[in-house]
């Protein structure tokens, strides 16, 4: 009994090297494996018509939407893949199954209808980049932060109204593209997002410019324009590596005496806010090249 418990977990584990290889005639193998076993398992069996039966629905959301049988050449072509691409096919969903292409570093599935993610997406723990903009995205699922490999999250234009506290884990973290959402308030777990170097959380639905930004040591480009923010923190002088803001299109009618420690700000956006005088902090900004103070009520005076 023991014995047989053992060949069969040999077996299981073979099917799987057969099926996740790049060689075609690996993959004919577990075809035949499959083939050669009952459709419901054992306890000690894998369902090994229900992993052919995955890489089929992979292969039609990220390859062709009309393939009916799965060849092969198929799992082969999904094996290879580094990057899932699937733009503008008012997708609904993706896959759970997602989380079986565990060696994939990039997924593209911007400009579709998705309105949820599957909690299977943890197990993508290769994913560099992800780009899901201009979908219908309310929430991300706590999964979400087993993506330790992230590097690049572009979530913009999409309807999320809050991240998930597991969105600490994300230590590889370098840009973060999130405007166009309904966001109102950060986690305070973003601190830990210690190699964050871009972030842009423009056109969102924010009354107040979140301390916990101020943390963010390592920024050197953040967008808030678009917001309804009346007051920025005086700590974000503690960003000395800025050297990108865009403030533009908020509510704001002056600056914190800490914002001219801003050191190494090169480009300032403040257009569109209630500024009536030329900010005090703004001339001690000594490598400012470039600043927009357009659409504000400044006297001549």
């Amino acid at each position: 009994m023991h014995s047989n418990q053992a060949e069969q977990e040999a077996l299981n584990k073979k099917f799987l090297q057969l099926l996740q290889s790049f060689d075609e005639a690996n993959v004919q193998l577990a075809f035949t494996i499959a083939q050669g076993y009952p459709k419901q398992p054992t306890s000690q069996s894998l369902h090994y018509q229900h992993y052919l039966k995955t890489y089929l629905e992979l292969y039609q959301c990220f390859c062709n939407k009309n393939v009916k049988y799965l060849q092969p050449k198929h799992v082969v072509r999904l094996n290879q893949m580094e990057v899932l691409k699937s733009r503008r096919k008012e997708l609904t969903v993706i896959p759970a199954s997602v989380g079986f292409l565990a060696h994939v570093m990039g997924l593209d599935m911007a400009r579709n209808r998705i309105a949820y993610l599957p909690a299977t997406i943890g197990q993508m723990k290769n994913l560099r980049t992800i780009n899901l903009r201009n979908n219908q995205l309310t929430t991300l699922p706590p999964e979400f932060g087993q993506l330790q490999q992230l590097e690049e999250l572009r979530l913009y234009n999409n309807q999320l109204t809050q991240l998930p506290h597991t969105i600490g884990k994300l230590q590889h973290l370098k840009e973060c593209w999130l405007y166009g959402n309904q966001l109102k308030d950060l986690p305070q777990c973003i601190v830990q997002l210690k190699k964050l170097t871009g972030m842009n959380l423009g056109g969102n639905r924010f009354t107040y410019f979140p301390s916990v930004i101020t943390q963010l040591k390592q920024l050197e480009k953040l967008s808030f324009y678009g917001n309804q923010l009346t007051e920025v923190s005086e700590d974000i002088g503690q960003l000395s590596r800025l050297n990108y803001l865009d403030l533009g299109n908020n509510q704001l009618t002056s600056l914190p005496s800490g914002f001219g420690r801003l050191s190494q700000l090169k480009i300032l956006s403040l257009y569109g806010n209630h500024f009536t005088t030329l900010p005090i902090a703004i001339p001690q900004l000594s490598q400012l090249e470039d600043l927009n103070l357009s659409r504000n009520q400044l006297s001549n005076g």
